[in-house]
């Protein structure tokens, strides 16, 4: 037998496959959103997650995918204070008469289909998203948007490199372009705020409420181990 205490494993190859599997999608997703996100910043939709507002130390609710979360679901139609959840709860919630405050999209791979079939923009919900994610997500959603890019130890990666670049405002110091005479610029980042990312969305959840200003951080749902009979809560 082994005991889990004696378990040990690394890491790194884990980080480095989940690396060559993704990127180029995060790559691909960075460019066709571009366009839409621009967009969206232009509407006054659009913002970097470390520029809004912060509230005053709000209590929040952070959702996870275990069997336990559907003990509380049907509770929080009646709490006050903000509920962050991934794409795959939201429209769970909103079956409760509780719509989250903020959907946490952070794999590239969230995805429209998670969340179609609710009219978002009776809602005041938020998304908290990285520009990476699959084009449909960012082009649908109608309310406000709030960006993040992600920091995963280190600033050798295609999220503070390329990504980074990709997305800024470009001003040339001699606008007439033609002349090609001063290339001089100025670049300013349009989504400066990077988070640590770890391996599942609650993590994630947590330090977008800490970035926008929540205070106590309830868990519900992080129970991974078939608790109640079941691996997961019921959609």
């Amino acid at each position: 037998m082994i005991h889990e205490k004696d378990l040990h494993l690394p890491s790194s190859p884990r980080n480095e496959s989940t690396l060559n599997t993704q990127t180029i999608h995060e790559v691909y997703n960075s460019g066709r959103n571009l366009h839409t996100i621009l967009e969206a910043e232009k509407e006054g939709r659009a913002h970097d997650i470390g520029r809004v507002p912060k509230v005053r130390r709000l209590p929040a609710f952070v959702l996870g995918s275990g069997p336990s979360v559907d003990e509380v679901m049907p509770l929080l139609k009646d709490w006050n204070g903000g509920i962050f959840c991934s794409p795959s709860h939201a429209r769970t919630l909103v079956y409760y008469d509780a719509p989250p405050t903020h959907i946490v999209a952070l794999d590239p791979f969230c995805s429209w289909n998670e969340m179609k079939g609710v009219d978002w923009s009776k809602y005041n919900t938020k998304l908290v998203v990285q520009p990476g994610v699959i084009p449909e997500l960012l082009e649908k959603w109608p309310n406000e948007i709030l960006l993040y890019r992600q920091y995963l130890g280190n600033h050798d990666t295609f999220y503070a490199r390329e990504q980074n670049q990709m997305y800024c405002h470009r001003k040339f110091a001699n606008e007439d372009l033609r002349q090609r005479v001063n290339r001089v610029t100025e670049f300013a980042p349009i989504i400066p705020t990077e988070i640590t990312v770890f391996a599942c969305s609650p993590p994630m959840e947590m330090f977008a409420a800490e970035v926008l200003g929540y205070g106590n951080i309830f868990l519900s749902g992080c129970d991974f181990a078939f608790s109640y009979g079941k691996s997961r809560f019921t959609e």
